[in-house]
């Protein structure tokens, strides 16, 4: 006799801990190839005169700062993961189940915008670059964290709504 086979609809359940450092891989993987992609390609391609004014340090330091910006967006996660810790449940009213992990991901977009804007207002007065190359910088790193943030939550929410029913 074989055991019975799981439903397909069945989705482990995730702690909100384990959420929060698949995706904070999945930042760090995706940055190293970017950021490297992304030197590779302006070696190439980019006049000389270009990358000596451009500064690749200063590139790579604005990238590195919305890496550290994108892993605060992390951090309602991992405080959701600490009272779940403690015995809270999830599905209480307290914590709001699903809704309360989308709360918690609104908020760390939140701070995801803000630490954007506030690390522009940084570079801007310690970086001798131009206030347009630095924009596009911290906007072209934004949209690309962003969109990466956002797809892995959005597809590991699930995982909530499962604990959420039970």
């Amino acid at each position: 006799m074989t055991p019975p086979r799981p439903d397909h609809h069945e989705s482990p359940q995730r702690e909100p801990h384990s959420l929060a450092i698949m995706i904070g891989f999945k930042i760090t993987l995706v940055w190293i190839i970017i950021l490297g992609a992304s030197l590779i390609a302006g070696a190439a391609f980019l006049p000389q005169e270009m990358l000596e004014t451009t500064k690749t340090s200063n590139y790579c330091l604005i990238s590195l700062g919305n890496l550290l910006v994108a892993y605060l967006t992390l951090m309602p996660l991992r405080h959701l993961g600490q009272r779940m810790a403690l015995g809270e449940n999830p599905s209480t009213p307290k914590s709001g189940g699903a809704a309360g992990v989308s709360s918690l991901m609104l908020f760390g977009m939140a701070i995801r915008f803000i630490g954007t804007i506030a690390l522009f207002v940084v570079c801007r007065y310690q970086m001798a670059a131009a206030d347009e190359l630095i924009a596009l910088t911290c906007i072209a790193w934004y949209l690309i964290f962003s969109a990466i943030i956002t797809h892995a939550m959005a597809t590991e929410v699930k995982h909530f709504d499962s604990a959420s029913e039970d």
